[in-house]
């Protein structure tokens, strides 16, 4: 087995051990330990969860009928899984064959222009279900699965039936709060498995979307066309362009290029960790005016155990003014605490009291929608609701208020207005010219701001619409250069407007990696504060640790342990950072490591462990504070 450019493993080792050290400064042995690992392929590890729908059907002659003229079923257990393996578009068997056991669960998408190789693995749910038949309870199953394995993985892809398809990525939007990284729901109109699938087309782009892009939103991803989750809408049951986001424009074009329109995106703020909120209320209708609606139906649509309603108007959220019935009927359910949410029933339109048909049902205390859909205002009450700790008076407030990007009435400019000023004075005018001297001009603008603490420019630019994650040539983020830098004032202000702390450079690092290397301690909690994690750098962890241990940098250890890293992790031969700072006799780092929990019975490839290195090589001031530590803890 090689190491890394070439060298043996055995090189690696007596690298670890220090016979090649030549640096002195800490601030030297930082830079190295970190540099050591660069890996020459960039992958990214996805999580999918398939929970049925027609994505995933096969067809047999066997089960057609009357009721099921297709024939198509889901697949047994297993086998979709299975099934993917054989197809070379979404499988590199080679690949797979050449970095993995043989008996790895892990699939590799083909290579592809974009930076990162998509690793990727299959949960199956058990049932899988119609998406006729999902609801809440089964959000929050997804919910959770994205919660158990948020640290493990750079983004998520669902494969989903597509009824309720809009239903679910709605409700996720609300149910994953500060989230950071992609999630993208997705189904077809034909089954991965059919000869003119659109299945394949779709679950390939979103995998290349979830594992390339930081887009911190749940989204739907269409025939070529990613959407804001709780945007979309299903508008076919026979086409290929199922869905679509008629309030909402595209969050990002799939063509022969990936176009993401970054000005779009709407980006979690605050410095808070993700989190994932269930038990959703389920005690929530849908009610559609018509003419001559019957007021027993109103009525009984907002009868206990009812707690929200949201009723679908006319235009601009109007209701017939001369039903005064209907009017008493939801004041009443208003002043009973009822919450009502006004939406139109217009694909595209906003809620306003332009009309005294609107005014009314405002005057009454029923809840503007804005602009949201059906689905999005249906999930966000089923939310809203259950959020105990918020009053009645703060649920109203949030119903009304944009939280996830669901309204979208107040619309921004998706260009810099600076950049197109400079483009307009350099004669460079198209739509195109504009984003490429965007992706230059950006970074720069915000790396100048940065690096002179100038707080001030960094809001300008913010609040000129400038992407506060722009990635300069390195793939390095503004975020990188202020952890790089140790400046806690400009971390927080980029953090409290949305920078993203999952995103890694062209070197595989996060900012998080880059504040660890400095030392800057207090740029470290306010990232993990902000859900940053060490976990999906699993290689550069193992490394930079025993590299750390092996020479008794300690600063280096708690920089690591202030992230919440695992100071067991075991480096390539099985060996802990404990095991190495006893091999080399640092007895402050063991003495530090085992306060930290590190075990001595945690054993190598060769089933040696600390204890027995400690044994052997009689050691006997190491010792003496293992038995004192474990005195005290008896």
């Amino acid at each position: 087995m090689n190491g890394q450019n070439g060298q043996s493993l055995d090189d690696d080792l007596d690298r670890i051990h220090g016979k090649y050290l030549t640096v002195n400064s800490t601030e030297q042995i930082r830079r190295r330990s970190f540099s050591r690992y660069t890996p020459n392929v960039h992958e990214s590890r996805i999580l999918v969860l398939y929970t049925g729908g027609t994505i995933g059907m096969v067809e047999t002659e066997s089960k057609k009928s009357p009721e099921n003229k297709s024939g198509q079923i889901p697949a047994e257990p297993g086998a979709f899984e299975k099934e993917i393996r054989q197809y070379r578009d979404l499988h590199d068997e080679k690949y797979a064959n050449e970095h993995f056991r043989k008996d790895s669960p892990y699939l590799v998408l083909p290579e592809s222009p974009e930076k990162n190789r998509v690793v990727y693995l299959i949960k199956e749910f058990e049932p899988l279900l119609d998406s006729s038949n999902m609801g809440v309870d089964d959000w929050e199953k997804i919910a959770k699965n994205i919660e158990e394995n948020y640290q493990n993985y750079d983004g998520f892809v669902i494969l989903h039936g597509t009824d309720t398809l809009a239903y679910t990525s709605s409700a996720l939007s609300f149910m994953l709060e500060n989230l950071g990284k992609t999630v993208v729901v997705t189904g077809a109109q034909i089954s991965i498995f059919g000869s003119r699938s659109d299945g394949r087309a779709n679950f390939m782009a979103s995998l290349i979307i979830a594992g390339n892009f930081h887009i911190p939103e749940v989204t739907v991803l269409f025939q070529d066309k990613l959407f804001r989750g709780n945007c979309t809408c299903k508008i076919s049951s026979n086409k290929f362009h199922a869905f679509e986001s008629p309030r909402c424009a595209p969050l990002a074009d799939i063509g022969i290029a990936i176009d993401v329109f970054w000005g779009r995106v709407f980006r979690p703020f605050g410095i808070k960790k993700f989190k994932c909120r269930i038990n959703l209320s389920k005690n929530v209708g849908l009610l559609r005016i018509h003419p001559n609606i019957d007021v027993n139906v109103v009525r009984a649509s907002l009868q206990p155990p009812i707690q929200g309603v949201i009723i679908e108007t006319y235009g601009a959220g109007n209701i017939p003014t001369n039903r005064k019935d209907l009017i008493k009927e939801l004041k009443a359910a208003v002043e009973a605490g009822v919450l009502i949410v006004n939406i139109s029933q217009c694909p595209d339109g906003n809620v306003e009291t332009i009309y005294e048909t609107g005014q009314v049902l405002s005057d009454i205390g029923v809840i503007l929608g804005s602009d949201m859909t059906s689905e999005a205002a249906y999930t966000k009450l089923c939310y809203v609701l259950s959020k105990d700790e918020w009053d009645h008076e703060t649920k109203k407030e949030m119903m009304a208020k944009n939280i996830r990007g669901e309204m979208t009435q107040k619309k921004k400019t998706d260009d810099l207005d600076m950049v197109v000023t400079v483009a307009q004075r350099l004669g460079r005018t198209s739509k195109k010219e504009v984003e490429e001297l965007k992706l230059w001009l950006e970074p720069f603008l915000l790396s100048t701001a940065i690096l002179t603490n100038d707080v001030n420019s960094l809001v300008k630019l913010r609040e000129a619409n400038c992407n506060l994650s722009a990635p300069n040539l390195d793939g390095r983020t503004p975020l990188h250069l202020a952890c790089t830098l140790g400046n806690v004032e400009i971390v927080r202000y980029l953090l409290e407007y949305g920078a993203n702390v999952h995103i890694k450079d062209n070197f595989n690092r996060t900012a998080l990696m880059d504040a660890i290397q400095h030392g800057h301690n207090e740029v470290i909690k306010l990232l993990v504060e902000c859900g940053a994690h060490v976990n999906t750098n699993a290689d550069m962890l193992s490394e930079s640790l025993s590299f750390a241990a092996a020479n008794g940098y300690l600063d280096v250890i708690k920089s690591f342990e202030i992230a919440g890293a695992d100071l067991d992790t075991p480096d390539s031969t099985g060996r802990t950072p404990l095991y190495l700072a006893c091999l080399n006799s640092h007895t402050e780092t063991v003495q530090y490591l085992l306060k930290c929990g590190c075990r001595l019975d945690k054993t190598d490839k060769l089933g040696v462990s600390p204890r027995d290195v400690v044994e052997k090589m009689e050691l006997f001031e190491i010792k003496k504070i293992i038995q004192s530590i474990l005195i005290n803890k008896n």
